[in-house]
């Protein structure tokens, strides 16, 4: 009997110590705070012209940069010449930029898409070539402005296939702007100019190249300027900032920046001096220096602003 009460003596003294043991103190101010601002790497028209016959590299500047310090990479379409030319190419550009990732965006340009094999694409992103997506405030709409091109990239009468993903565009298009009410800002990205002057007299020589007539869905009928940016006018009078990002540029003019009359917001950057000067096609008029394109979104204050760098001195300093 004393050994027994020896025994529970001891594990009660034991399960008291235990108990009282002092519970560690989380010191949360040592935390790293969430970023308030992000900032959105945008580059269009990027191929290198010294691979212009294999079509299958992006500009070496572009190569070397460190774009890991980006939250999100964006890419304005005409990536490489023949981008769709192979399955290689391709995965040489998730290599790159991660094409696989959802926090990458690509808006296709005519040579992304003219070997019209963009399937090769889509298995790898896992994604439509046109979508929209939300994120921190944000909706973003990639399009496809591919619409009935030749090879040439000479418009075609659209054909039975091209209508069919035109107007599940446009309904998609159609879709956001009749839903949107809690974004920020509406962005969208693509390749071909959609700002013409059926909208506002513009400079049409800053683009690689124009297209009035460009049509943007077969049932209804009609551009852009007719189905979508009437009421693109009516959310920015909601309240919410309307912005196009376009990727065809570089050629004619590195940068663009021109606001509407009712506030919407059209951008574009592009880069293209890997092309030879002594061998440069007549199309090509711009050599300075190539600028890319960054957006930096404070998620705190929901506002937008945005930079074009020199490409070469960003690169210097990195």
């Amino acid at each position: 009997m004393k050994k027994s009460t020896f025994l529970i003596g001891i594990t009660m003294l034991l399960q008291v110590v235990v108990g009282c043991k002092k519970t560690p103190e989380i010191v949360l101010e040592n935390l790293p705070e969430a970023p308030t601002e992000k900032a959105y790497f945008f580059v269009g028209h990027c191929y290198d012209w010294n691979y212009y016959a294999q079509g299958n590299r992006v500009d070496y500047r572009i190569e070397a940069l460190d774009l890991s310090i980006y939250d999100q990479i964006w890419l304005g379409g005409d990536i490489c010449t023949e981008t769709t030319k192979d399955a290689y190419t391709v995965h040489y550009l998730d290599e790159l930029f991660n094409i696989s990732s959802p926090t990458t965006h690509w808006t296709l340009g005519n040579h992304d898409a003219r070997n019209k094999k963009t399937s090769l694409i889509t298995n790898e992103t896992q994604r439509n070539t046109f979508y929209a997506t939300h994120f921190d405030g944000i909706t973003l709409v990639v399009l496809n402005t591919n619409v009935s091109f030749n090879y040439d990239q000479e418009l075609q009468t659209p054909t039975t296939e091209d209508c069919a993903w035109m107007d599940e565009q446009y309904l998609m298009v159609k879709n956001v702007m009749d839903t949107i009410s809690s974004s920020s800002h509406l962005i969208f990205l693509h390749h071909h100019a959609l700002l013409t002057d059926a909208i506002e007299d513009i400079p049409q020589w800053v683009y690689n190249a124009y297209f009035l007539d460009l049509p943007f869905a077969c049932s209804p009928q009609g551009q852009f300027h007719q189905l979508i940016y009437p009421q693109l006018v009516e959310v920015k009078n909601s309240g919410i900032e309307v912005l196009f990002i376009g990727g065809d540029f570089g050629a004619r003019a590195k940068t663009f920046e021109h606001q509407t009359a009712e506030g919407i917001w059209f951008i574009g950057s592009g880069i293209n001096n890997t092309c030879p000067v002594e061998t440069a096609p007549t199309w090509v008029t711009d050599f300075s220096p190539d600028k890319i394109l960054t957006l930096y979104h404070n998620i705190e204050t929901q506002t937008i602003t945005w930079r074009h760098h020199d490409l070469d001195s960003l690169l210097a300093v990195q």
